[in-house]
């Protein structure tokens, strides 16, 4: 016999939405499974973007150290310099040794303050600074900016020296496009 006898009160296209409601729940828990494993993996990668975040902000504020450290010690080379500089001046001009040696003094103090402070301490303190001082701090700022350019100027000179190009160093020639001005010369 047929299906019909299974369900007598049913024909065959009665289980239709018996089947569509089974196959709707299944879609649904389907789905739910399917957000829910969704969910975990935005969270996950989430967390994977915020400890990346972290890394690199630990790295880079442990460059910032290293740089701290490096520039106090490069500080105090310099003291040690200028302490050098005045033993040799003792003899000759005590008044500029003894200034010099307050200088050399006062250099090593500031290394040490600066290498033992932490990195936000420094940026508040140069904040400070310049709020208090702001023609002081504009003319050290200047000033460090003009032997920031010597410095690099300095080295790509020596870098183009080594390099055997000398360019840096030669004299403008025809090959360069100079063309030497004629004697009495004057710009209209």
């Amino acid at each position: 016999m047929s299906n019909t006898t299974n369900f007598p009160n049913q024909t065959p296209n009665a289980r239709v939405p018996d089947q569509a409601r089974d196959t709707l729940n299944r879609a649904e828990t389907e789905a739910s499974s399917l957000a829910g494993e969704a969910k975990a993996a935005v969270n996950d990668l989430g967390d994977r973007a915020k400890q990346g975040v972290v890394d690199a902000a630990d790295r880079i504020r442990g460059l910032a150290e290293e740089q701290k450290s490096a520039g106090a010690d490069r500080f105090k080379g310099y003291a040690g310099s200028i302490n050098r500089a005045a033993d040799s001046l003792d003899d000759e001009m005590p008044m500029v040794a003894n200034l010099a040696r307050r200088a050399a003094g006062e250099i090593e103090h500031l290394a040490d303050s600066v290498k033992d402070r932490e990195l936000a301490d420094l940026v508040g303190v140069v904040h400070d600074y310049a709020r208090r001082q702001p023609a002081i701090f504009l003319g050290a700022t200047a000033f460090a900016g003009f032997l920031a350019v010597r410095f690099l100027s300095a080295s790509a000179e020596k870098r183009t020296q080594q390099a055997g190009t000398g360019s840096l160093n030669r004299e403008p020639g025809p090959q360069a496009g100079y063309r030497p001005r004629p004697t009495g010369y004057t710009p209209s």
